[in-house]
């Protein structure tokens, strides 16, 4: 499972999806694509799905329909533009414009509470993750298990409210479990007996 190690003052903006061309060139796919932020950007923080972080220069940045070509310092050629595949990148929060009245940034909805519109708990938001359709965010179910996968849309998700750290949502029956599954791991319940499991943790 992808563990995408930002601090508070860091916020992902996009998603490198895959290498465009011989010379380096990266095709990212921006969270908010009408957002200025990758477009100005002079720097980006390259994130790998174990955390990892790494600074680079921005040498150029082009708009290409709903996605973004862009050029790093220091990745030149193919091989190094497809090892970032699957990367996020990230800008500091100060170079960030305030988000509107009815708009958010996906990475301040990690660490809420995911409540079901009758009241119970299901999990927290681990990560959200983006694999070119929409958001996914990532939850940790509070019964334990597997981490499931609840697509950020409406009308599965129907409020969110950042100053409460919470957000309501109405997920069709069986999706946390079809979400656990795709997550990496069997539906809460199903999984393997300790005999199986050699009576370690996994």
């Amino acid at each position: 499972m992808s563990t995408w190690s930002l601090s508070p003052g860091q916020v992902a903006i996009g998603a490198i999806v895959r290498a465009h061309g011989v010379r380096g060139w990266l095709r990212i796919r921006a969270f908010q694509p009408d957002s200025p932020s990758l477009a100005a950007a002079r720097r980006l923080l390259v994130v790998a799905p174990g955390g990892q972080i790494v600074e680079r220069a921005v040498e150029r940045c082009e708009r290409e329909r709903q996605e973004w070509l862009v050029k790093l310092r220091g990745v030149d050629d193919r091989d190094g533009a497809e090892a970032l595949c699957g990367h996020q990148v990230a800008l500091p929060r100060a170079e960030l414009p305030a988000a509107g009245d009815d708009e958010l940034y996906v990475a301040d909805l990690v660490g809420c509470a995911l409540v079901h519109t009758d009241g119970r708990a299901l999990g927290t938001v681990t990560s959200v993750v983006n694999y070119g359709a929409q958001e996914l965010l990532l939850v940790a179910l509070a019964g334990g298990g597997p981490e499931a996968m609840v697509p950020f849309v409406a009308p599965i998700v129907v409020s969110v409210d950042l100053a409460a750290r919470r957000i309501v949502c109405d997920p069709p029956e069986g999706l946390l479990e079809l979400g656990a599954e795709a997550a990496g791991g069997p539906p809460p319940g199903e999984g393997a007996d300790d005999d199986e499991r050699g009576g370690g943790a996994r």
